[in-house]
């Protein structure tokens, strides 16, 4: 099980994914709105897809009505979470077509 810390942009006007490896915090942009939980929903649907897991292994533990998160994944740990991360550093900023 791993722990990912989140800075959430809903409302965007790309998706995309930005890892800071410095801080190791990834920025997710979404276009879905922060009404009924829809940007929360989209981020796990994003990050299930990315890391190829299903949505119930990903949880949010802390930040719910905030763009600072903290997500729970199950069934990686956090090295795995690290490798598939490498390609969206923070001197790329991996635009999303899901």
């Amino acid at each position: 099980m791993a722990k990912l810390a989140i800075f959430l942009t809903p409302n965007a006007r790309d998706e995309s994914l930005e890892y800071v490896q410095e801080t190791g915090v990834l920025k997710v942009h979404v276009r879905a709105k922060p009404i009924d939980n829809e940007a929360n929903q989209r981020l796990i649907e994003i990050l299930a897809k990315k890391f190829e897991i299903p949505k119930s292994s990903v949880s949010i533990k802390s930040g719910h009505r905030s763009r600072t998160k903290l997500l729970e994944i199950r069934g990686l740990d956090d090295d795995a979470i690290r490798k598939a991360l490498s390609s969206v550093t923070n001197k790329t900023k991996t635009l999303l077509s899901l």
